[in-house]
């Protein structure tokens, strides 16, 4: 998650074990589902969108992966996962403008992930940031703290993207197409971005940036997600 301001958080125990972050505020936002912090990580992004990716470009030799939101790093941890049963090396770039402290990530439980992934997990989101870090089995990490609006990629530096902010109903100055233009410039061209959010706002603005939408079945109770595919 990506959010204009920093009132406190709380950790709070979800349906599969995972924990998640909620805002002590009158919004009480939460950084995932309650249903399960994990499991919507592992459908809508790390199902969804790297392992949609992988599908469709069965001989690739690595994937990079671009998470506006890195916040908990659960998505990071799905990600994790999902590559390191396959052997696949994965360079991963996560945007936060305001990072979480060691103690605070200390106290995350991380349900029945798996216990490689989750050495390489607590590696990566312990260690300091805007530094590229190497995890091992060909995993780089690079954790950059900065508003979505500043973040200035390379033209097709990556295959997936992963659009975790706080909501358009929170924060609709995140899910402009102005951000979403970077995504698309950041993408190479067949390249996937995937969000929880099936919004008005989040589709025009994907529209308005250059990418094609599919909207898919949501995670776990909620009716819809979005795919966005950039052509060629």
């Amino acid at each position: 998650m990506n959010e204009p301001g920093t009132p406190p958080l709380h950790v709070q125990q979800t349906e599969d074990g995972s924990s998640t972050l909620v805002q002590a505020s009158q919004h009480a936002e939460s950084y995932h589902s309650l249903h399960g912090a994990l499991s919507e990580a592992r459908y809508v992004f790390a199902r969804q969108g790297l392992g949609r990716w992988l599908a469709e470009h069965g001989l690739a030799p690595h994937a990079r992966v671009l998470e506006y939101g890195l916040g908990t790093g659960m998505n990071l941890l799905a990600s994790l996962e999902l590559v390191l049963a396959r052997g696949l090396p994965l360079t991963y770039t996560g945007l936060e403008l305001h990072p979480l402290g060691d103690e605070l990530l200390s106290q995350l439980r991380l349900g029945d992930a798996d216990e490689e992934a989750v050495r390489a997990w607590r590696r990566g989101m312990h260690a300091p940031w805007d530094a590229p870090l190497d995890l091992g089995c060909g995993i780089h990490l690079n954790k950059r703290a900065l508003r979505f609006q500043d973040f200035r990629p390379q033209p097709a530096s990556h295959d997936v993207v992963y659009f975790d902010a706080f909501s358009p109903s929170t924060c609709p100055e995140l899910w402009s197409a102005e951000v979403f233009r970077g995504a698309h410039l950041a993408l190479a061209p067949g390249g996937l971005l995937v969000t929880y959010s099936a919004s008005g706002l989040a589709k025009r603005a994907l529209r308005a940036a250059g990418f094609h939408l599919e909207r898919l079945p949501g995670a776990l109770g909620k009716r819809h997600m979005l795919l966005a595919r950039k052509e060629g």
